[in-house]
């Protein structure tokens, strides 16, 4: 039985264990194939991972500071480039080592080699655990690169995208190409050349409008000369027409937007060619009829109907929203010559000089030539700025006229070169005249989300500030540091400035008595000038200083004839005192940015808005100083306290200014650019700014809460009418003119910010 059942038993034969021996063998095969191949996709995926995660921290970075953050070249790319990810139309320039300690809350899988070429930077080749960044494409590879079976990869495309790999490029060489445009050629000094088409070159195959950066180093160097052909022109001003009847003017506020611009982006964009004609519209492109027969404008003051007017209204027309664009200024013209020739502005071109005879380099055939029809007249990649037709400028010519620049089709350009000066009646048309667009950056508001919660901001130095609640903090390059003076924004818009106060021993009140005047004398108000000299201690002051007692609460404050008993001695004296705790205690306080607004029941700090005159108001010093402490519970600011300043706290931002960039604007005899047009809206002179803040210097004469006499308040700094030497932005008034009831239509206001 036992036989039988185990001769009729079922088992496993030596071929079937052998078969199955061999499944066994194949599938731990593939499961160990797989596993070494998760492994190696898991390393290829955290190098993706961490290119991705670097590209996104170097957007940031280079958005707000115009440059990648590498410093050190990298040269041992010759394995990168055998693999075919490396591009010769797109990975132009240098490689150079991404520096990972200038990107904050950056974790990383590979890269560890940085901190070794950071202390061994002359043999940097020869470490591979490197991410490295191209300095143009912006694209980003990882030295060593990761290896799956027999392919390498280095970074997170493959070679079929080599072409198309290719950052957005919002920078070349430091110069920023607008929303909109791309860039075609060219370098700084070659002349960058961009265009609105894609894919366009610099032969304008593509038929975009394009235009030539034209860089201005230091803003010092942009005005206008005599000399050469630049004949003085008699009763104009130099760059834009008189103001009209109320004080204001757009196109002067347009020039001080334009070279606000300048300043900042160190240069701007010039027509690359003069503008065109095609089926009626305004080009800016190659190998088109040129427009002429147009006149400036109306009038000299009327831009209607004019050459002034169609430039304007070119960025409308293309939907451009990075760039504004006008007509050319004079004083872009001759920036534009300086470009060419850096002799210009010394007065020291030599004879041959483009500048001086464009006669190798101009169309004076005596025909008129289609737009950039010959490249033998173009310099800098600027085509036709001598010959063909003279253009129209922004500049003021007799009380008729405008001006035009360069020579024209039918004269020898060894007569009228690219520099030449001439003028006509702006309503007149004529065939040898046309004109050039130019564009600047416009102003490129970036801020970070709102805060919360009331906070502390640390800047790249290292210096904090307090955050309000529901404001939010610039992250523009030159905003966004306390030592060039931090913008901060609330949510009407309105724009403050933080003020640091390092020692509140300066702006501690102190009693010691009464003065002559019977006045209580604070002291220790800050104004420690310890190191000017007496001439500057003299500009500062506008004489001795022994009057200008600190924040005194006098006894005119209860004065019913002044006051109407309202702001009282005592009000006035916890206010400060609170103030005083405030800035102790969070180290500085706000200022802002521009002089009070107010618009009925309204009241603002920025800019653009109606500008504030104090006889606009019936209780002249009184409705000024109320509209400003309510300021914080109209806009529900629960944390914080809004104040006119105080004399104190305005020399401390003098004093701060001090330590800054703008220094040398405190003491300097100091001539406001706005001394002759009146009031304008706040923030329109750009270089009535210091330490980001407007017009201390001009614009209107303001009000402090500081006492002097016995009927009168401080105002301070200069005012539109007051340009010599005798105006600084740290003038102190306390004469006559500083009676807080009396209506005075140059007198205006500035707020302060204080924590609760």
């Amino acid at each position: 039985m036992i036989n039988e059942k185990n001769k009729n038993a079922k088992g496993i034969t030596l071929i079937s264990l052998v078969v199955a021996i061999a499944v066994l063998m194949i599938v731990s095969n593939i499961i160990i194939y797989y596993a070494k191949d998760n492994l190696k996709v898991g390393k290829l995926k955290a190098m993706q991972s961490d290119i991705a995660n670097l590209r996104d921290k170097i957007s940031s970075y280079y958005a707000q500071n115009g440059a990648i953050p590498a410093k050190i070249k990298y040269t041992n790319i010759n394995h990168i480039k055998e693999s075919g990810v490396i591009s010769s139309n797109v990975d132009i320039g240098d490689f150079y080592v991404i520096d990972l300690s200038a990107l904050e809350n950056l974790t990383l899988n590979y890269g560890r080699d940085f901190e070794k070429v950071k202390e061994d930077s002359e043999n940097s080749k020869q470490y591979k655990d490197l991410y490295i960044i191209n300095e143009t494409s912006h694209n980003i590879f990882y030295v060593e690169g990761i290896q799956v079976d027999n392919d390498i990869f280095y970074t997170d495309y493959t070679k079929e995208e080599i072409d198309t790999k290719a950052v957005s490029l919002r920078y070349i060489e430091n110069v920023k190409i607008p929303e909109g445009f791309y860039y075609v050629g060219g370098t700084k000094e070659t002349g960058i050349v961009i265009s609105d088409e894609l894919g366009d070159d610099l032969n304008n195959t593509k038929k975009g409008n394009q235009f030539v950066w034209i860089p201005v180093e230091n803003i010092n160097d942009f005005h206008t000369i005599e000399g050469y052909y630049r004949q003085k022109l008699d009763n104009r001003l130099p760059h834009c027409s008189e103001p009209d009847e109320n004080g204001y003017n757009e196109e002067v506020a347009e020039y001080n937007r334009m070279k606000e611009s300048v300043k900042e982006n160190k240069g701007f964009y010039m027509g690359r060619f003069e503008a065109g004609k095609v089926n009626n519209q305004v080009v800016v492109q190659k190998d088109v009829p040129v427009y002429t027969n147009i006149k400036w404008g109306t009038s000299k003051k009327n831009i209607t109907g004019g050459v002034v007017e169609l430039a304007k209204k070119f960025a409308e027309g293309k939907n451009y929203t990075d760039v504004t664009t006008t007509l050319c200024y004079g004083v872009q013209w001759d920036a534009t010559m300086q470009f060419i020739d850096n002799n210009y502005i010394k007065g020291t071109c030599q004879t041959d000089s483009y500048i001086v005879n464009s006669k190798e380099k101009a169309n004076d055939s005596g025909n008129i030539l289609n737009t950039g029809s010959n490249d033998a007249y173009a310099i800098k990649n600027i085509y036709d700025l001598a010959g063909n037709v003279a253009e129209w400028t922004m500049e003021s010519g007799t009380d008729l006229a405008r001006v035009y620049r360069g020579g024209w089709y039918s004269i020898s350009a060894a007569n009228l070169p690219a520099s030449y000066r001439g003028y006509q009646d702006a309503n007149g048309e004529n065939a040898t005249i046309g004109f050039r667009i130019t564009l600047y950056l416009n102003k490129q508001e970036k801020w970070s989300p709102s805060y919360d919660e009331r906070g502390t901001y640390k800047d790249k130095n290292g210096d904090t500030a307090y955050i309000p609640k529901g404001f939010q903090v610039s992250e523009q390059p030159g905003e966004n540091t306390i030592y060039e003076g931090l913008v901060v924004k609330a949510k009407d818009n309105s724009e403050f400035i933080w003020v640091p106060v390092k020692d509140i021993n300066a702006m501690a009140t102190k009693l010691s008595g009464v003065d002559s005047n019977g006045r209580t004398n604070y002291q220790g108000k800050l104004y420690n000038f310890s190191q000017m000299t007496s001439t500057q201690m003299k500009n500062y002051g506008q004489g001795t200083t022994s009057y200008r007692e600190p924040d005194i609460i006098s006894s005119y404050d209860n004065n019913t004839s002044y006051n109407k008993g309202i702001v009282s001695k005592s009000l006035l004296q916890r206010e400060y005192n609170t103030m005083i705790e405030s800035v102790q205690k969070y180290g500085g306080f706000y200022i802002g940015r521009y002089e009070t607004s107010i618009n009925g029941q309204t009241v603002a700090s920025k800019a653009g808005v109606i500008p504030m005159k104090s006889n606009n108001f019936s209780n002249r010093w009184y409705d000024m100083y109320q509209k400003q402490k309510e300021y914080t519970n109209q806009n529900n600011f629960t944390t914080l306290c809004s104040s006119m300043i105080w004399g104190s706290q305005y020399d401390a931002v003098l004093n701060w200014i001090l330590t800054g960039n703008d220094k040398a604007k405190v003491t300097a005899n100091n001539v406001s650019e706005n001394h002759t047009n009146g009031v304008v809206n706040t923030g329109t002179i750009a270089a009535d700014k210091m330490n980001n803040i407007y017009d201390l210097e001009g614009n209107l004469w303001e009000w402090t809460l500081e006492s002097y006499g016995t009927d009168m308040r401080v105002i301070r700094g200069g005012a539109y009418f007051n340009y010599d030497d005798n105006s600084p932005s740290s003038r102190y008034v306390g004469g006559t003119e500083a009676y807080p009831n009396t209506g005075m239509n140059y007198v205006g206001s500035r707020m302060i910010l204080y924590n609760r």
